[in-house]
């Protein structure tokens, strides 16, 4: 079959949206692998310096933005308990 010089550009428009769609859905999926992988290692300082975490202090820090995971990366090494870090 033949195609057109339009069915071609078509094409080729298509091809491209495709590979930038997935390009975008690559980088975003990273960043939230990342902040994922950051959490959970929050977390497990925080079980290993306090203990076991109440339910809703998993799920504050599972919705903390990245600027604030990297702040309380930061403070669980001098705190004294999870009332200090101001998590509920």
């Amino acid at each position: 079959m033949v195609q057109s010089y339009a069915q071609v550009l078509v094409a080729q428009g298509r091809a491209e949206g495709e590979k930038k769609g997935e390009a975008k859905g690559e980088a975003k999926g990273r960043v939230e692998g990342r902040l994922e992988g950051r959490a959970e290692a929050l977390l497990d300082q925080l079980e290993f310096r306090f203990g076991p975490l109440p339910p809703k202090v998993k799920k504050a820090i599972r919705a903390l933005t990245p600027e604030r995971l990297k702040e309380l990366t930061r403070q669980v090494v001098s705190a004294q308990s999870l009332d200090e870090l101001h998590l509920v």
